[in-house]
């Protein structure tokens, strides 16, 4: 795999004909915005993202996805709303948790991060 590799032009390439001949695969979708996110193609990754999350509505993890990309943006409003639309979706995701956490912290509402990273860290919600 090039993107284990290193060889992320290479991995772009190869994620980028993929998706160009099976664009409604939630798989292919997943693990290539994740490459995008990991090359900060931010951009890039949020168009793809808007094309799977209109087949996908419910995809837990493109919502993740789609926030990871608005908070390295910078946009945190936009970000927590993609957040919590995937929290909704699936509550059990502790990894959601840390990220929406520090996407409140970044807005100033500590308390609310605070209880984030405890049902990160596995506590109640």
């Amino acid at each position: 795999c090039f993107y284990k590799m290193g060889f992320f032009d290479d991995a772009l390439n190869h994620y980028a004909e993929v998706y160009a001949a099976m664009p409604f695969s939630l798989h292919v979708t997943l693990r290539y915005t994740e490459l995008l996110l990991h090359t900060r193609a931010f951009d890039d990754c949020l168009s793809v993202l808007r094309h799977g999350l209109a087949y996908y509505p419910r995809s837990h993890l493109l919502h993740h996805h789609k926030a990871k990309a608005l908070f390295l943006q910078g946009d945190y409003e936009s970000s927590l709303q993609a957040m919590e639309q995937a929290l909704q979706l699936c509550d059990q995701d502790r990894a959601l948790y840390y990220d929406y956490a520090q996407c409140l912290e970044s807005l100033g509402d500590h308390a609310s991060a605070e209880k984030a990273m405890k049902a990160f860290r596995g506590g109640s919600k």
